[in-house]
């Protein structure tokens, strides 16, 4: 039988991921695209692979939302977080 270790692993409060992404830079392509990919990763708990498989189609401006798909290409729950997918004008 595997031990399967009940220890939670230790997670950011909002506060800290706040300031974490307050102090990203909003020049620079990078800059956004980082800042972009942290509000993404923490809004919708998404798996990184999820993250990196994003396509433009996915991305719902209108209603601000994300299309995530998981795991057996599965599509998950779309973000409510419309601040991570906002045009910038």
């Amino acid at each position: 039988m595997i031990a399967i270790s009940e220890k939670l692993k230790p997670v950011l409060e909002p506060e800290q991921v706040s300031r974490m992404i307050a102090k990203i830079p909003t020049e620079g392509f990078f800059n956004v695209l980082d800042k972009v990919m942290i509000i993404l990763l923490w809004d919708t708990v998404m798996r990184l692979k999820e993250l990196l498989q994003i396509k433009a189609s996915d991305l719902d401006f209108k209603f601000g939302t994300v299309k995530i798909t998981g795991k057996g290409r599965k599509a998950g729950r779309p973000s409510d977080k419309p601040q991570a997918i906002e045009p910038r004008g």
